[in-house]
């Protein structure tokens, strides 16, 4: 049998990474708990076969268990989760590997753009926190081309949030939009942990939405990290669309979160269509539908311009939560269930992020087998998207 020298150290180090006792991770590689500890002890080696199998399962390049130590974590981005910022709680593997993926793709797309001699995106860091919500909102509207009767031609809530991310991709925003890590289907993406995150660049700002989250959830989730790039704020973020309700602590967080209820429900189009004379609690149902948006919003922003006061805000908040209409269940068919692949790369990666990429390796700039990975699909899988690239230009 041809062992494996790895380093025992590093075997446990990937174990506890992975947040498998050692008991699990024996049963999760077929072999008796024994031998996996005296192979963390160093009295015994897998072989070959066995330290592939291990690598795989605990979600890390086979080299790492070959090293003298443990490899050096990427830092952390800033956390305003709220439960885990500052309060020692560890970062799942499932979100490292997300937010380390996108911070690769940052990295490779901002190093072909720059080549092509991109500007730098003004609006990016063109707020600070103490900027007031309705103007930053009303920036971002004119940014991105987002009029008021946006939502009007928005279909349904999957298409308000299909085109608000391209619309932010027009302005040179790379907007991905997953339940899973990669295209690993068998490994989801938890929204009590996060509900998206942002990453600052002047030339290649970046927002992750977790798209297990309801789309309406997702609407807001997307506005809300875009207005972190305003703001020049990097960080990931767990706030429920109803989190006002019960206060919100982190200042950036806050104002994201104004200024993402003031984008999609705007101050002066809201007062132009609330009907004071009608039941609040359809109120609330019909203008969800017209801004394509939650009906907590809704019911946010009938709070803060005085449509209804504290005790009927109280008295309606768990009706708003309670409402499940079709629009607001889960779409089952992007990442659970499989559905067209195509159809699904295109709502995980955005438009302008394969675009460029395709284009680097159409030029000569990256090779097959760097578009693949980057594009996290197989080599031949790339030639398809070329194909399709080409037959929509066409």
């Amino acid at each position: 049998m041809n062992e494996a020298f790895i380093t025992p150290s590093n075997l446990t180090w990937a174990r506890t990474r992975a947040g498998y006792s050692a008991l699990e991770l024996a049963e999760k590689a077929g072999v008796p708990a024994h031998k996996l500890a005296a192979w963390e002890k160093g009295e015994a080696r897998p072989s070959l076969k066995q330290s592939e199998d291990l690598a795989t399962k605990l979600h890390i390049p086979l080299g790492y268990l070959y090293l003298s130590a443990p490899p050096a974590e990427s830092p952390a981005i800033p956390d305003f989760r709220a439960g885990y910022a500052g309060a020692g709680r560890s970062m799942s593997l499932e979100l490292r590997e997300v937010i380390d993926s996108a911070k690769r793709r940052q990295e490779a797309y901002r190093e072909i753009v720059e080549e092509d001699g991109a500007e730098s995106l003004g609006f990016v860091r063109s707020f600070d926190l103490s900027a007031d919500p309705a103007a930053l909102a009303a920036d971002m509207r004119l940014v991105l081309g987002v009029g008021e009767d946006f939502a009007r031609k928005s279909k349904t809530w999957t298409d308000q949030v299909g085109r608000l991310a391209r619309a932010a991709g027009d302005a040179g925003i790379l907007v991905f939009r997953s339940s899973i890590v990669g295209s690993n289907s068998h490994r989801h993406l938890d929204t009590d942990e996060f509900r998206g995150f942002a990453l600052c660049d002047e030339l290649a700002p970046l927002v992750f939405v977790n798209a297990a989250d309801y789309k309406t959830a997702q609407v807001f989730t997307l506005a809300h990290e875009l207005a972190h790039l305003w703001i020049g704020e990097s960080g990931i973020s767990n706030q429920a669309v109803d989190a006002f309700s019960r206060g919100i602590d982190a200042k950036g967080e806050a104002l994201c979160d104004k200024v993402a209820a003031e984008f999609l429900v705007s101050a002066d189009s809201f007062r132009s269509e609330w009907q004071g004379d009608a039941p609040p609690g359809f109120e609330l149902q019909r203008l969800a539908a017209r801004y394509r948006v939650s009906a907590i919003v809704i019911l946010r922003r009938a709070l803060e311009l005085g449509a209804v006061d504290k005790g009927a805000f109280i008295g309606l908040l768990e009706e708003a939560r309670g409402y499940h209409s079709e629009h607001d269940e889960k779409d089952e068919k992007d990442e659970k269930s499989g559905g067209d692949f195509y159809s699904t790369f295109g709502a995980r990666n955005g438009e302008r992020f394969p675009a460029v990429v395709l284009g680097a390796l159409r030029g000569g700039r990256i090779l097959y087998r760097e578009a693949a990975r980057l594009l996290d699909v197989r080599p031949s899988t790339v030639r398809e998207l070329e194909l399709r690239a080409a037959a929509k230009v066409g």
